[in-house]
């Protein structure tokens, strides 16, 4: 019932009422005869002409051409402005945002909730009028009101089962947003202006440092929707032109996209996107498939599909690569993840072993939350945590992405309320307590002579357990390479090749190298790798300096291979000449560091003569605490100055590097 009538009816009840004395009984008679055929007009059946006007704005609203249905639905109005035309016209404005309208024309609707609604026909006043009206109070955290429509609901679906079981799920969204509320997270969200439009954004997605990122507007012209999709420094010439892209891999070589309910993927090489591919079954099937993304090393692809088989709606499905770069089965992720609603646009974050993904059940606030889940010991996921307030609202919030420091990063959200379109949210995660973050080392692998990169293994291991950390697979193609690391570690990272000599790189990754300190571009800068890792041939070799445990001389398996690549290049060049020079801390007197550096001399000088070098290529000296190059006055400073440095007295016919140690800039002698 529109303002109008309502005054019409506050009119009628005035008139009737207040000044009952003085009216004529027939003239009260005919009043409220006017007044009871005004109402029955707006419950009367719809004649078939006019159902059939009404399914051309039904049809359009199902597209979303919502100005067009809105336009159609207020053109039938003016012959006949009935309940259900009125219940569409909120429902149009509903969607395009304007929740005050639709809000305000539902409210007259339901003033004929004991009379009009009706399960069994299919015109008459829908029962979903309690719901979005619910909706909109959910919306603009009007908590109260929601419970008391629901209220109300209740009692209006009298025995209806599957009404209450409904109205019961309804009430239980606002007792979740409560229960959410009280444990609200530390976190700062905002819409991230530098992307958002006065359109629907649909997607956000990027490379792990943002240098190339695509997000997707929906935007309505000409009655149509559309899908414009915009880029920061790529562009998506050489896609199909209806692609939607899902997500860009972590190193900015792949892109996948959907296209024709498919998953598609390409590669970017000398500056174009190689022709797409469609990803083999069992990725894509006779069903949907969509919001595809990758694992940061490329070799697992998440994503969503309503094939046959699942828990209802969209399920989230994992595919790893097998050995022979063939994908493996399509596996659904299990009743933890999936629910009988839709899950939709997962992200799996750096450390392989947590998924977040947005979902209508579980439980849930209202539209998409974000959920997150971690993998345990057995390989199984665990329950689905949801994400809480602020980063999920009682609106839609979904495609979920978050950098590497696992701190920040962007969501897309529809929670305005004055608007109700999607934004994207920009957001930071305040830890409640201090935790480390992984840094993300990036580098290049390449060989002198050229080559294709090929069946190239990096192992990283850490430098004081020789535990074996990851072994890492280089882009073919372009040779570059990417994993996380812990900070405040030294690692071992070895590479090898066949028909290739190993090559062997120390380095240190200090607290302050955590993942936002490349994000500028993907630099090799110190708090990557001190020295680019290469791979090179038999006529160069490369000899990092070795380290010692607090007053020892031993020479630990971890330094063992430094000495025997050394052994090799002074036994083929027997004219070379190399200086062992050792070092200690400064935690004895000077005569026991003296002497102690003496021993690490000669226990590498042994070393070396056991595996056959000749002693004249040798020099061996003890330098004692003269000479530091990190702070004595912390623990992890005296770890750099317990060491042995090669020097190059003279060359042989192959050539030879040094490689210096690199000490975070916290601990350098000042």
């Amino acid at each position: 019932m529109s303002i109008e009538y309502l005054k019409f009816y506050i009119y009628i009840y005035y008139y009737l009422w207040m000044d009952y004395l003085s009216i004529p009984v027939m003239k009260k008679f005919a009043l409220l005869l006017l007044c009871f055929l005004y109402y029955f007009s707006l419950m009367a059946q719809l004649t078939k002409t006019e159902l059939k006007n009404l399914d051309v704005v039904i049809k359009n609203y199902n597209q979303k051409n919502f100005d067009f249905a809105l336009q159609s639905i207020k053109s039938l109005q003016k012959e006949n402005n009935h309940l259900y035309y009125q219940y569409w016209e909120a429902k149009i404005l509903f969607q395009q945002g304007d929740w005050n309208s639709a809000n305000s024309i539902l409210l007259d609707i339901y003033q004929f909730a004991d009379t009009s609604f009706s399960v069994e026909k299919p015109n008459s006043v829908p029962f979903d009028t309690y719901y979005i009206l619910d909706d909109i109070y959910r919306r603009q955290l009007n908590i109260t009101s929601c419970f008391e429509i629901l209220k109300h609901a209740q009692k209006a679906a009298g025995s209806n089962i599957d009404l209450q079981h409904k109205i019961l799920s309804e009430s239980q969204l606002c007792q979740n947003y409560q229960e959410f509320e009280k444990t609200k997270t530390k976190t700062k969200i905002e819409i991230a202006h530098e992307y958002s439009s006065t359109n629907n954004e649909i997607l956000f997605t990027s490379s792990a440092d943002k240098s190339k990122l695509v997000y997707a507007l929906e935007k309505i012209e000409d009655q149509v929707a559309k899908i414009e999709q915009k880029t920061s420094g790529m562009f998506l010439s050489g896609l199909p032109k209806d692609a939607i892209v899902s997500s860009i891999s972590v190193d900015s070589r792949y892109l996948l996209f959907e296209f024709e309910n498919d998953i598609f993927v390409t590669s970017w090489q000398k500056g174009f996107w190689k022709k797409s591919e469609l990803m083999p079954n069992p990725i894509n099937t006779t069903a949907i498939e969509k919001n595809a993304v990758f694992s940061v090393d490329n070799r697992i692809i998440v994503f969503s599909s309503n094939r046959a088989g699942g828990f209802g709606g969209f399920d989230l499905y994992m595919v790893a690569k097998k050995e022979d770069e063939t994908w493996g089965e399509a596996i659904n992720l299990g009743s933890e993840i999936n629910s009988p609603y839709d899950e939709i646009t997962p992200f799996l974050a750096a450390d392989l072993n947590t998924l977040y993904f947005s979902s209508q059940g579980h439980k849930n606030m209202g539209g998409f939350d974000i959920f997150k889940s971690e993998m345990d010991e057995n390989l199984h996921w665990q329950e689905a945590i949801n994400m809480g307030v602020p980063l999920n609202s009682t609106s839609d919030d979904f495609q979920f992405w978050l950098h590497p420091n696992n701190a920040d990063g962007f969501l897309i959200s529809n929670r305005n309320a004055q608007e109700s379109k999607a934004d994207i949210y920009k957001f930071v995660i305040i830890p409640e307590k201090e935790e480390d973050n992984l840094a993300l080392m990036i580098g290049t692998v390449s060989f002198d002579d050229e080559a294709p990169i090929d069946k190239v293994q990096i192992s990283i291991s850490d430098k004081e357990t020789d535990e074996l950390v990851g072994v890492f697979l280089p882009n073919k193609v372009s040779g570059k390479f990417l994993f996380l690391l812990p900070p405040e570690r030294e690692y071992k990272a070895l590479y090898e090749a066949q028909g290739y000599l190993s090559y062997v790189n120390y380095f240190s990754v200090p607290q302050d190298s955590a993942y936002y300190k490349i994000k500028k571009g993907i630099e090799l800068e110190p708090v990557v790798f001190y020295n680019p890792p290469t791979l090179l041939l038999n006529n160069k070799t490369i000899i990092h300096d070795i380290f010692f445990e607090t007053n020892s001389v031993e020479i630990t398996n971890t330094y063992q291979n430094e000495l025997d690549n050394l052994s090799t290049y002074l036994k083929k060049n027997p004219q070379a000449i190399i200086s062992i020079q050792a070092h200690s801390d400064a935690n004895s007197d000077e005569a026991y560091n003296l002497d102690l550096t003496n021993k690490r001399a000669l226990a590498a000088k042994n070393y070396l003569t056991n595996k056959g070098v000749n002693s004249q290529q040798i020099e061996a000296v003890g330098l004692g605490e003269s000479l530091p190059i990190a702070n004595n006055a912390t623990t992890e400073g005296q770890k750099y100055n317990r060491r042995i440095e090669f020097k190059i007295i003279k060359k042989g016919n192959q050539d030879i590097e040094i490689e210096p140690i690199f000490v975070p800039k916290n601990l350098r002698v000042k």
